[in-house]
């Protein structure tokens, strides 16, 4: 009785009904004997069919990681504006000059006072911490 190996091969290989399947149950429930013809047609069927699902995990990683790097890049994007935010309104503060009053009661012109700069860095700094938190949460 001759088979056709290349037809077996394929449905062993890409159908959902043997996806999980030994290659002895796959003999069985093809009505196929188990035996020495049998082995020595199918010989690297189970190789190939491995190699097959790993290509199929590579194939999701990659989409996973692709997202997860969309996804980095979009946050990246949005704390890259609030960076331009904060450098913009510090640039806009160096260049005014700031009027209060001295301990006499006289007007006087400072550029920038410094409790300002410390909020300034503060915010800066649980910014980037943020920053850092969502591109390596693990870290």
């Amino acid at each position: 009785m001759k088979h056709d190996w290349l037809a077996l091969k394929r449905c062993y290989m890409y159908s959902k009904k043997y996806s999980n399947v030994s290659l002895r149950t796959f003999a069985l429930l093809e009505g196929l004997t188990y035996g020495g013809n049998f082995i020595h047609q199918t010989k690297n069927w189970r190789k190939e069919k491995a190699k097959k699902r790993m290509q199929n995990g590579y194939k999701a990683d990659a989409k996973l990681d692709k997202k997860i790097i969309e996804k980095a890049t979009e946050l990246n994007n949005r704390y890259t504006d609030i960076y331009n935010d904060i450098y913009e309104k510090l640039k806009q503060a160096l260049e005014e000059t700031n009027i209060y009053m001295d301990k006499h009661g006289l007007p006087q012109k400072e550029k920038i006072i410094t409790s300002s700069l410390k909020n300034i860095a503060q915010i800066t700094n649980i910014t980037q911490q943020g920053h850092r938190l969502t591109l390596f949460p693990h870290t």
